[in-house]
């Protein structure tokens, strides 16, 4: 389920969540139990351009992780988030 704080005027498109999640999921092979939630949050950094993307991964008897990339959902691409998750991919 994605969340999105937009500033007025601002739009998302509406399968980038579903479009990041597909690609986290294949990137590290996670079971079907697990769950990746992509949510674009504020953010008052210059870098981030207002807002930033937050992907939480659930897994059964693991802690819940995290990555944050400095950029709204609609502009996070497969290279920034393979990059995110090179050293999650060689820690499990």
């Amino acid at each position: 389920m994605a969340r999105t704080l937009l500033k007025r005027g601002e739009t998302i498109r509406p399968d980038a969540t579903r479009e990041l999640s597909r690609f986290v999921r294949e990137h590290l092979s996670l079971a079907e139990d697990a769950t990746v939630s992509i949510m674009e949050i504020a953010c008052g950094e210059a870098e981030c351009g207002g807002s930033e993307t937050a992907i939480l991964i659930m897994r059964p008897g693991f802690a819940t992780e995290s990555v944050t990339l400095k950029k709204p959902v609609a502009s996070v691409t497969g290279d920034d988030l393979a990059s995110a998750f090179a050293t999650y991919s060689n820690s499990h």
